[in-house]
């Protein structure tokens, strides 16, 4: 939590811009935690059940697919990033 802790130095706002910007954080890296957690799922559901770990796969490249596709996006555009 270093942004957090950041924000919060700031005087009359810090709190309440330190709990902001924690909870921007976790927003924003829910989306490949989640795909982390259905890659490793998938692996070990693919051994056990193929028809349960195969969609779980699927669904994990997929959003890792998205997730490069956004990121070539901005570098191109020349975004920060």
């Amino acid at each position: 939590k270093p942004l957090g802790v950041v924000a919060d130095c700031i005087p009359l706002c810090g709190p309440c811009l330190g709990d902001a910007v924690d909870s921007i954080t976790c927003a924003l890296s829910c989306l490949p935690a989640t795909a982390c957690c259905f890659l490793v799922a998938g692996v070990v559901w693919v051994v056990m059940r193929p028809m349960v770990g195969g969609p779980m796969l699927l669904i994990s490249v997929a959003i890792f697919g998205v997730l490069a596709f956004q990121k070539a996006q901005r570098k191109a555009g020349g975004g920060g990033g």
